[in-house]
């Protein structure tokens, strides 16, 4: 049986911030997912300190927000950390998210 999980998604949206003005916007909504693939590796990149992958992969459920949105999602929070999606299969009722590198802001 898979984890469940709560976290942060982390969706970028366009918004009027003053008339006229549009900016891209970080939009956070907190949702369950099951953890389907959870893992970290080292990768050796020559140099003398190591860096680390995170790969997960996660099935979120069908929403409305998400139907609509999810062409705008960035990141998934994972304890305190944003981390990457890279990509995101329709199975419905759920979604399939792989999840990988970290978020930068």
């Amino acid at each position: 049986m898979a984890n469940i999980g709560y976290g942060t998604f982390g969706f970028s949206i366009t918004k009027e911030v003053e008339p006229g003005v549009y900016e891209e916007v970080i939009e956070e909504k907190e949702m369950y997912y099951n953890i389907l693939k959870d893992n970290f590796a080292q990768t050796d990149n020559n140099n003398s300190n190591q860096d680390i992958s995170f790969n997960k992969t996660i099935s979120v459920l069908y929403s409305d927000y998400l139907q609509k949105n999810i062409s705008h999602l960035r990141y998934v929070e994972f304890m305190g950390i944003k981390v990457n999606v890279r990509s995101v299969s329709p199975n419905y009722p759920r979604l399939t998210l792989s999840l990988g590198g970290f978020y930068n802001d």
